[in-house]
């Protein structure tokens, strides 16, 4: 026999408890070159973060940079998230990157940054300056996203920004973005 369902008996999303800073992952093939969105990110040069593909099994795909040795250089990857029907318009949005330097620290900085564009126009919404990775403690680094105006369906345009100055060292100097998660608060 059929089970009947009212409509009386469907719960709206507004009535469900609101959990807050759940993470949407970005997955490393939704980055592309900054100003050539349609091009996928390949190899680091000139302006642009490249990627490196892991090994299955042991190794996740990963955003990095350029080798900063004896160097200064500044590089960016783009990509655009749609937040999902489930988040609450208007509500807490922090995009967290973890980061961190690959195998040697750059002997005067390296630092991670973030822009985001609302639906593609306007200013950038980030309120968070550049921080400091320049250590090969892989850390979270936490941009805050202005969520006034912005509504389930809103397109976040994301730039990620590597910045590195380094001026003596030997060896490879090389920023590396492992992962990189949308925080929302959200319903359902």
């Amino acid at each position: 026999m059929a089970t009947i369902i009212a409509v009386s008996d469907f719960i709206n999303r507004s009535d469900l408890v609101q959990e807050d800073a759940k993470p949407f992952v970005i997955p490393m093939t939704a980055w592309r070159i900054h100003d050539a969105q349609q091009t996928n990110v390949t190899t680091a040069g000139n302006d642009d973060l490249g990627i490196v593909s892991g090994t299955l099994g042991s190794a996740m795909p990963k955003l990095r940079s350029g080798d900063a040795h004896g160097t200064s250089l500044t590089q960016y990857a783009r990509c655009q998230f749609m937040l999902p029907v489930e988040y609450v318009s208007g509500e807490t949005i922090t995009l967290r990157v973890n980061a961190g330097m690959s195998t040697t620290v750059a002997d005067t900085s390296a630092a991670i940054d973030a822009s985001v564009y609302l639906d593609g126009g306007g200013s950038d919404i980030v309120t968070t300056a550049a921080q400091s990775c320049n250590s090969t403690d892989v850390a979270n680094f936490d941009f805050v996203v202005t969520p006034t105006g912005v509504v389930a369906g809103s397109v976040l345009d994301i730039r990620l920004k590597a910045a590195i100055v380094d001026s003596a060292t030997a060896t490879g100097v090389y920023l590396d973005v492992n992962k990189v998660t949308v925080l929302l608060d959200i319903q359902g």
